[in-house]
């Protein structure tokens, strides 16, 4: 007996070993290679990594700003990992917690159904679902790791470890203050979407109702506070009726039911170039596992404040399939997937989910209506490995630049050069910093395409500055004392 343990022991260990290994590779060749090819940016990952070095050096003069954009102190817990990971860090750290968490829906699916082939299959569909590349595919979002705690949340609810449970909820609230809201409805409903005796039941029901009310402090009192405007600076659902805060959005939402699912579905934008990208969401988010909230109807309403977040927000692009604004929906659809799993007789539903699943990131990666940047995410490609700029010009850049100098640089070279006391977005010839870095072919972003060109020549014709590099995409200029 103590053999044939030890032998499936050491076969279900190798399984682990391959999968992390192989998803390591993977998500290195997407996430890695897009930062030194210059496609991370400003905004999450450069604006982030700083933060890590501030809060690593015991600098919190910017906390509070920085809690006013995202209420996110788990950047502080990790900030140390930086002085051995360096830029990479949240990067890592983001890959790791993936793999973490594929690991724990392997938990979480072997706890309910049983059988440890069918957990794999569960850990590989959330692997290569196309919320996780897509995800690991943009820079650094505290949002993913949150997500990646949630199996082990249920996972703990299940096998009853109150310590445990307690411990991953602070590491989810810690992560971003929308997650605060998502693990409320989780939790409240818990012990109704799974209905076997449990007695931490009224204790995940407690908890959902202190995750509800810390959301309504934080961003309703904590965040506008810490604040210079005085308002939570994220809340963009204008479309929904002109609501300006949470209350308003509240009254609107029960004052016009229909109205308001209606806006799931259509086109505020007034740009018809977006006609689709909500349609297009919902059928990759249904096929993916969604259709599981039809078949459990709790499952849909805990995903309620998901679903709201995402398609009444003002901006098109969280509309879509791009970035880290699918990823919230996974832990309710696997948990869904795993007890519509349970139920049936049918032995091949975990396998066709996970070929489903493939198929869609294909898709994703192939062809889709909504914005999806190919070149980040397509490893089979040879543009995902080419870079519009010389990495050894820029390499020249950076010995230039002392690391005490306060510097202005477009966003995708910030990322690389954040470990330092001042650094800014170039977001126009605003702010005398020391060093400015600028690119002639770079993407405007923040500022639209003439504007940028503009700026860029008030820099030229300024007597403030001389520029001290000079190639074909890349331009220093260094403050002339």
């Amino acid at each position: 007996m103590k053999l044939l343990l030890s032998i499936q022991f050491n076969k279900f260990t190798k399984i682990q070993f391959i999968i992390f290994a192989f998803f390591s590779l993977f998500y290195g060749l997407i996430s890695f290679v897009n930062h030194l090819n210059f496609r991370t940016n400003w905004f999450d990952l450069g604006f982030y990594t700083h933060h890590i070095y501030e809060y690593s050096c015991f600098n919190f003069s910017s906390l509070k700003s920085n809690l006013s954009d995202h209420f996110d102190l788990f950047l502080i817990l990790i900030s140390p990992l930086r002085y051995l990971l360096g830029e990479y860090t949240l990067l890592v750290v983001q890959i790791v917690f993936v793999l973490i968490g594929g690991y724990g829906f392997n938990l979480l699916a072997g706890k309910i159904l049983k059988d440890e082939t069918k957990a794999i299959l569960v850990q590989l569909t959330f692997l290569l679902c196309f919320a996780v590349i897509s995800s690991v595919g943009f820079d650094y979002h505290s949002n993913v790791i949150a997500v990646c705690l949630s199996p082990y949340l249920i996972y703990y609810y299940l096998n009853e470890n109150k310590q445990k449970l307690l411990l991953t909820w602070l590491l989810i609230i810690i992560s971003k203050e929308n997650m605060i809201l998502n693990v409320s409805f989780l939790l409240v409903l818990l012990p109704f979407i799974i209905k076997k005796t449990n007695r931490l039941k009224f204790f995940a029901i407690s908890l959902g109702l202190i995750s509800f009310v810390l959301f309504l402090v934080i961003v309703g009192f904590v965040m506008p506070k810490l604040s210079s405007t005085e308002v939570y600076f994220n809340f963009k659902y204008t479309s929904a009726g002109g609501s300006k805060s949470f209350k308003e959005l509240f009254l609107f939402l029960i004052g016009h039911p229909i109205k308001s699912i209606e806006l799931l579905f259509t086109n505020t934008s007034g740009n018809s170039l977006y006609d689709y990208y909500k349609a297009e969401a919902h059928v990759f988010i249904f096929l993916c596992g969604g259709f599981v909230f039809l078949l459990r109807p709790l499952l849909l309403v805990a995903a309620a404040p998901i679903y709201l977040q995402k398609f009444l927000h003002d901006s098109e692009n969280i509309w879509g399939l791009s970035y880290q604004y699918n990823i919230d929906f996974l832990p309710l659809i696997f948990l869904g997937i795993c007890l519509v799993a349970s139920k049936l007789t049918f032995n091949y539903f975990t396998h066709a989910v996970l070929i489903v699943n493939i198929i869609l990131t294909i898709r994703m990666m192939d062809k889709t209506i909504s914005f999806v940047k190919k070149s980040s995410i397509r490893i089979y490609q040879n543009i995902h490995y080419e870079s519009d700029i010389d990495r050894n010009e820029f390499k020249q850049v950076e010995k230039l630049i002392p690391e005490n100098a306060s510097l202005m640089a477009h966003s995708y070279f910030t990322p690389h050069l954040c470990l330092r006391d001042s650094i800014f977005m170039f977001n126009g010839f605003t702010k005398k910093t020391e060093y400015i870095l600028v690119s002639d072919t770079a993407i405007p972003y923040p500022l639209k395409g003439k504007e940028y060109l503009s700026e860029v020549e008030k820099i030229k014709l300024s007597n403030e500055y001389l520029l001290i590099f000079n190639s074909s995409k890349i331009k220093l200029y260094k403050r002339n004392r």
